[in-house]
């Protein structure tokens, strides 16, 4: 997907025809791909990141989160929490914690199958109910 952005081929509507692209791509290999899970600050800093390096990991992260059944369930209910709080969760950076990522920031949503914290810097959705802080408290999360 970062190569494909490289190439940039129209004035406007590039991302849009790239999401469409590999959603169609990934379901003729058998995969699902939901793109309704990601947010343009994160979309937007993954294309700068695979355009500064190709080897920077963001866009497969991304890619990850968009494939992965259990990512998306996880994601559309941390999106869920932020519209009950009044937030709009498309304009937040929110991601899913990679295995072994560790998190600091303070707790802003949980429910049985996932927990959100706010880093400071953006929403990190764990989708590990096992590694939950209690509510408004502050843990590092593995």
């Amino acid at each position: 997907m970062s190569e494909l952005n490289f190439v940039h081929p129209f004035r406007e509507g590039n991302g849009r025809v790239q999401e469409a692209f590999i959603a169609t791509l990934g379901q003729k290999c058998g995969h699902d791909v939901d793109f309704s899970v990601i947010t343009k600050p994160r979309m937007l800093a993954a294309s700068i990141a695979g355009a500064d390096d190709p080897a920077n990991p963001a866009m497969r992260h991304l890619v990850e989160d968009a494939t992965d059944r259990g990512r998306v369930a996880a994601l559309r209910t941390a999106f869920e929490h932020l519209r009950q709080q009044g937030a709009e969760p498309l304009a937040q950076d929110v991601r899913t914690a990679r295995p072994g990522e560790q998190i600091t920031g303070v707790l802003v949503a949980t429910d049985t199958h996932s927990s959100s914290v706010n880093t400071g810097k953006g929403i990190i959705v764990v989708p590990d109910a096992r590694s939950r802080p209690p509510e408004g408290g502050r843990r590092r999360l593995t």
